[in-house]
């Protein structure tokens, strides 16, 4: 569940977009998993080279792993079979704590907007 409420929504999207437009940052955020990391990746590769990932690392997983969805082996053996790609290479610290805490994360499990100044890299 958000830790926001939806009434509260446009005003903390603004203070987020607010946030990023100040330090005139090339950000994505997305869902910690195969998916969120493959679409991060494809939209760096064609389309925003200096994309840099917002949220989606091994700490924001570890902080909501008890909001995250629990992964199967199946899933399990995917997440293995990404080390071998090197358009991954810089996915290994998130990869593996997925491998550790058997979790996923949805992207709108993720936000605390009051962490917002803090967060922002």
């Amino acid at each position: 569940m958000p830790a926001w409420g939806t009434q509260e929504l446009p005003f903390q999207a603004c203070r987020l977009y607010g946030c990023l437009r100040r330090q005139n940052s090339r950000l994505s955020l997305g869902d910690i998993d195969l998916g969120g990391i493959r679409i991060f990746e494809y939209l760096r590769q064609h389309f925003f080279g200096q994309l840099q990932p917002l949220w989606m690392d091994e700490h924001m997983l570890f902080k909501y792993k008890e909001r995250g969805i629990p992964i199967k082996d199946s899933y399990l053996a995917k997440v293995n079979a990404v080390f071998e790609d090197p358009r991954y290479s810089s996915w290994t610290k998130v990869l593996r704590a997925m491998l550790q805490h058997h979790v996923r994360l949805e992207q709108e499990s993720v936000f605390e907007y009051d962490d917002l100044p803090y967060m922002i890299p």
